[in-house]
C-alpha cells in the first residue's frame, strides 16, 4: 500500500504506511528502502540517511 501512495505523490501516507510495516517486520529492507525514498520526496534528506543506514 506505501508504494501506490507513493506512486499517486501522498508521500506522508506512504511513509505512515512504511513506517507500520517496519513496526511490523523491523529487519524488512525493501520498507527501508522505500521509507527512505518517502523521506527524500518530503526533503528530509537527514532523516532518509538515518532510515536506510546511509552516512
Amino acid at each position: 500500500m506505501g508504494n501506490a501512495l507513493y506512486i499517486l505523490g501522498r508521500y506522508r501516507e506512504s511513509l505512515d504506511a512504511y513506517n507500520a510495516t517496519l513496526k511490523q517486520d523491523p529487519l524488512n529492507a525493501n520498507a527501508m528502502l522505500d521509507k527512505g525514498k518517502a523521506l527524500l520526496a518530503l526533503n528530509k534528506n537527514g532523516e532518509s540517511n538515518i532510515s536506510t543506514g546511509m552516512p
